[in-house]
């Protein structure tokens, strides 16, 4: 907690409030967490509002305090900007210069919003609850709680949100799950809210114009070769961090069909690319498993399976899964898994079994 510091209250101080149940809401002053914290207070909650400050953190950190004078709810910001640094920019510069691809964004969760703000909410509040303006649902079914897809498929963030400690579900809360982004717009016009109409935030909050080779602070720019499937070298590359697997742009060779980045070897500075053909396969493994749901997470089991945050899932049969490892065989071949992204399985009803790091 030594990383973790609160800053004095906003507006007027937290006071639980006994006869109703107590709720913090994570506020970052955009439309979806504004509106996600007016439905909550609607519905009976007692809300408290806190804001991450990051190191990225702008003149942007007063919009959350003006939404919750206007619900007339408490806030407070919570310094995390060290831990972030710790825990979410470092890991990804690290994973770029072994040949990974990083999603920072599950980092975040797993570490920041549901790991150690969690955490300081829970010892300095007293709160349990916690809530957040992603799209995605929780679901309880008698003595069960599901993490599941949301309703509004094109801004469901399911895949981000996998890494969810099970133990926690119930107490999560996630306004957000069964509307559209039309539909939150709409509520806040309603509301009159300043953040009706602010346009969406980037993927990657920390990099500058959504450009991650922006926010890699790397020493070693050495350029190395870029090789073709037999060993032959067809380019040079400026440095393996500058490029992702599936990559096409940016390879500046002529070919006669479009070439991709199929694999990067960073202990040899060289990186493979190949076909479009070449880039599809159909096993996928995984570590660092998250298993939400066990009793569907086992071998010859089929699930629809995602190994990227955009577009569809796609059947795939379990093959080996334990606390550690998984391996799964997708029916149809998937383009290019790559390394340090997720692997995110879910059931037939869109509610997540598992997930883990691509290997």
């Amino acid at each position: 907690m030594n990383e973790v510091y609160l800053k004095a209250p906003s507006l007027k101080p937290w006071k639980p409030d006994h006869s109703r149940k107590s709720l913090c809401m994570l506020m970052s002053g955009g439309v979806d967490s504004s509106v996600a914290a007016f439905l909550l207070k609607k519905a009976g909650w007692n809300v408290l509002g806190l804001t991450m400050l990051l190191p990225m953190s702008s003149s942007e950190e007063q919009e959350p305090v003006s939404i919750c004078k206007t619900l007339d709810i408490p806030h407070y910001f919570l310094d995390v900007a060290e831990f972030f640094k710790n825990n979410v920019i470092r890991p990804f510069e690290k994973d770029y210069m072994e040949g990974k691809t990083p999603s920072p964004c599950v980092d975040c969760n797993k570490a920041i919003k549901f790991g150690i703000v969690k955490e300081y909410i829970k010892n300095h509040f007293g709160i349990d609850n916690i809530a957040t303006g992603h799209y995605i649902r929780i679901i309880h079914e008698g003595d069960n709680t599901y993490l599941a897809k949301a309703v509004n498929h094109a801004k469901d963030q399911s895949y981000f949100l996998y890494c969810i400690n099970k133990e926690h579900l119930n107490n999560l809360y996630f306004p957000l799950g069964d509307l559209s982004k039309d539909e939150v717009r709409e509520i806040a016009r309603k509301e009159n809210f300043s953040s009706s109409n602010r346009p969406e935030s980037m993927e990657l909050c920390f990099a500058e114009e959504g450009d991650y080779r922006k926010a890699l602070s790397c020493s070693d720019k050495s350029s190395g070769s870029i090789l073709d499937t037999e060993g032959n070298v067809i380019g040079q590359h400026n440095g393996i961090w500058n490029y992702t697997i599936g990559q096409r742009k940016g390879l500046g060779i002529s070919a006669p069909e479009p070439l991709f980045v199929l694999s990067i070897i960073p202990e040899k500075n060289i990186i493979i690319a190949g076909s479009r053909s070449q880039a599809y396969c159909t096993n996928v493994s995984a570590y660092k498993i998250n298993i939400l749901q066990p009793k569907a997470y086992k071998p010859e089991t089929v699930l629809h399976g995602k190994i990227r945050s955009t577009g569809n899932t796609q059947l795939c049969r379990i093959k080996t899964a334990d606390e550690e490892n998984l391996l799964v065989e997708f029916l149809e071949p998937v383009f290019a898994p790559a390394s340090g992204q997720h692997l995110v399985l879910y059931d037939d009803f869109e509610r997540i079994v598992a997930g883990g790091t691509i290997c």
